[in-house]
């Protein structure tokens, strides 16, 4: 058999919806149809800071904010009065003066006779979830060391940016990275290495005005958007300045770091119209910055874009070139001028392509340094020398000599000269 409902009193219905009011975590509001509030609950209090004797009798005005115009009221009572409810986010401020976030709903509580008897209004204080989501937002949009904007914000506004250009007016893209940061971090700590990147962080910051932006990529690596220039001109005074307020030494615990940086530049709309083509253009042009010597800065061209890309495609050649033994030595030898005897032999590499085609050592020396392929070819020419000498030695030519270059930084690499032992 099925429970009998329980019948409710009049009384009773009062007294649970009073205990549900007054155990509610939303803030609840009673008030007369002229808008004068007769009851409020305990998280009314929590919420706002008022004491109830103190707001009983007031007009819920003593909330207000200051953030909303007449419009904003105006039109909530209009609806209220046409549909008997309202629903929104609103602002209104604590005895303490904090303004804070609500989401409000307001319903009109209409007698037999259908005329309005109460409002009751209940709330909920949207501040936390507000900063929360502010929060996260921070988190997914700025740099986490330096509270600058990322990439993902930079794309952003240049991608806004390159919209609003008006015609006649140049914005650039500057690509900033750190000379020689690398040292900071293994010499001294990566406590150092962040303690100076905030440290160029704000002296960045100073030289920017407000409608430009300084963003942190990765690393050492700071991209500016400059807007509003007259020409790439302006661009050039900028990075001037930006590298004259680098020469200071930066102090950290008491130690003196000289900063120097290299930066690329591009402008718009001249080199592209997109976002992500200009910044690597700039990446482009800080590089051959570098290369020119450092602490320095290099305008992108059309030319410098296609010698890069020659570049890449160089360097993915060159590593498909070591894994499929492209790789030759040839060996010059060293002729004794008093006897004519070969004393000796100097080991020169030698790049042949599938088709025979030889590839410059000129062309493919510099680049194997810059990449860092020079470590692994490096090891192979060693290796390849080694063996030949010994098939030498064993056929009976003893007491051969072979030379072989060595990069500077293969010398840096350990167990180089156990390498050669071995």
């Amino acid at each position: 058999m099925a429970p009998t409902p329980m019948t409710m009193t009049h009384d009773d219905t009062r007294l649970l919806l009073e205990a549900l009011m007054t155990t509610s975590r939303e803030g609840v509001t009673v008030t007369s149809p002229r808008g004068i509030i007769e009851w409020v609950n305990p998280a009314f209090t929590v919420i706002t800071g008022y004491q109830a004797e103190e707001v009983l009798g007031q007009n819920p005005r003593v909330l207000k904010s200051d953030r909303h115009d007449d419009d904003f009221y105006a039109d909530m009572w209009r609806q209220l009065a046409q549909k008997g409810g309202w629903e929104g986010e609103i602002w209104n401020r604590r005895k303490s003066g904090e303004a804070y976030p609500e989401w409000l709903c307001i319903s009109a509580v209409r007698g037999p006779d259908g005329a309005v008897q109460r409002y009751v209004a209940v709330f909920h204080d949207l501040s936390e979830v507000k900063r929360s989501r502010e929060l996260i937002l921070q988190q997914a949009y700025h740099d986490a060391l330096t509270n600058l904007p990322n990439r993902h914000l930079f794309l952003d506004r240049l991608g806004m940016a390159l919209r609003q250009t008006r015609s006649g007016s140049v914005l650039a893209v500057v690509c900033l990275d750190l000379d020689r940061f690398k040292a900071i971090n293994e010499s001294l700590s990566h406590v150092h290495g962040d303690l100076v990147l905030i440290e160029v962080a704000h002296r960045l910051g100073l030289l920017l005005r407000q409608a430009d932006t300084l963003s942190r990529f990765d690393g050492d690596t700071f991209f500016l958007l400059l807007t509003g220039l007259r020409d790439a001109e302006d661009a050039a005074h900028v990075a001037g300045r930006v590298l004259s307020c680098l020469a200071d030494p930066v102090v950290i615990q008491g130690q003196e770091l000289h900063v120097a940086a290299s930066l690329g530049i591009t402008v718009a709309p001249a080199d592209g119209s997109d976002p992500l083509a200009l910044v690597r253009n700039a990446e482009m042009a800080m590089y051959t910055a570098k290369r020119m010597g450092r602490s320095s800065y290099h305008f992108f061209t059309e030319d410098l874009g296609a010698k890069v890309v020659r570049g890449l495609q160089l360097e993915n050649d060159m590593r498909k070139a070591l894994a499929r033994g492209e790789f030759v030595l040839h060996y010059q030898p060293k002729v004794d001028m008093a006897t004519g005897r070969v004393s000796g032999m100097e080991a020169l590499v030698r790049w042949v392509r599938p088709d025979g085609a030889l590839v410059s050592p000129a062309e493919f020396i510099p680049l194997a340094e810059e990449t860092g392929l020079i470590i692994p070819l490096g090891t192979w020419v060693l290796e390849e020398a080694c063996r030949q000498t010994r098939e030498w030695a064993d056929a009976g030519l003893t007491g051969l000599r072979v030379a072989v270059n060595v990069s500077a930084r293969q010398m840096e690499q350990p167990g180089l000269a156990g390498r050669v032992l071995d």
